[in-house]
């Protein structure tokens, strides 16, 4: 982290490359269909929350 500090260069090439992970990870849609299913299994008493 503190040699990207320092190399201001090579950090702005992490960025985009950073946001396309974070994009694909994080899709909209995937992560509700996934908070979706988390609640019908707190709301089953499958798991305790």
């Amino acid at each position: 982290m503190v040699e990207l500090l320092n190399d201001l260069q090579r950090a702005a090439g992490f960025g985009p490359a950073a946001r396309e992970s974070v994009e694909r990870t994080y899709e909209l849609n995937d992560c509700f269909t996934r908070q979706l299913a988390l609640m019908d299994l707190v709301a089953s008493r499958s798991i305790v929350a």
